[in-house]
């Protein structure tokens, strides 16, 4: 909220100068990323149009940095760099420290004595590339994962938050089927789709 209110006082300035024009590579840059995330990307992934908002700062740095250098703009552009600094050192700090949440339910279940299969939604990438030598399986379709758990008469059955929002959504009753086990968090910010994982066990 700190660097929003300030990169809103130095547009604020860029617009009441109103000396730099638009750089046309840069228009065309943005105009032509912003066609590829819309018609080739996942648009319900806000990650992909970041690039986009640094396309826009480093816009405004350009306009802010051409004109006359005030010694109020120079205060205002050390302020912005210093918040900017601590903030963005918080946050590698912070992913450096703590797991991601897919990687702490990866290494809860490796560590499991019980006979289980996992049920995922985009979740089993992330054990694919750990390498997890226990069953896990991405589900989309009810039907599926009715027949396919007849595979495991004798294991538990697990499955993430994700899919049971994806059957829910499709109008599958779940009540009386499912119990809580445990919910894994990390930081939102950084994996706001991932960042709270909770693990449910099918009970029959």
């Amino acid at each position: 909220m700190i660097l929003l209110f300030l990169y809103m006082v130095a547009w604020t300035a860029i617009w009441r100068s109103r000396k730099s024009p638009f750089p046309s590579w840069l228009l065309v840059s943005g105009f032509v990323y912003f066609l590829w995330v819309l018609f080739a990307q996942n648009i319900e992934k806000p990650r992909h149009i970041l690039p986009l908002v640094h396309l826009v700062l480093l816009y405004g740095w350009i306009c802010f940095v051409r004109n006359h250098m005030s010694m109020y703009r120079w205060s205002l552009a050390m302020v912005v760099l210093a918040v900017q600094f601590v903030t963005g050192t918080w946050h590698m700090r912070e992913q450096a420290l703590q797991l991601p949440a897919t990687y702490q339910l990866a290494y809860d279940l490796q560590n499991s004595k019980e006979k289980f299969v996992l049920y995922t939604w985009e979740e089993t990438r992330v054990l694919q590339y750990l390498d997890v030598d226990f069953p896990h399986k991405d589900v989309l379709h009810f039907s599926f994962f009715l027949q396919d758990k007849e595979n495991y008469q004798h294991a538990k059955i697990y499955m993430t938050g994700h899919v049971v929002k994806g059957f829910r959504a499709r109008g599958v009753p779940l009540a009386g089927h499912l119990r809580r086990v445990k919910t894994y968090r990390s930081s939102t910010l950084a994996d706001p789709v991932y960042g709270n994982i909770t693990l449910y066990e099918w009970m029959n």
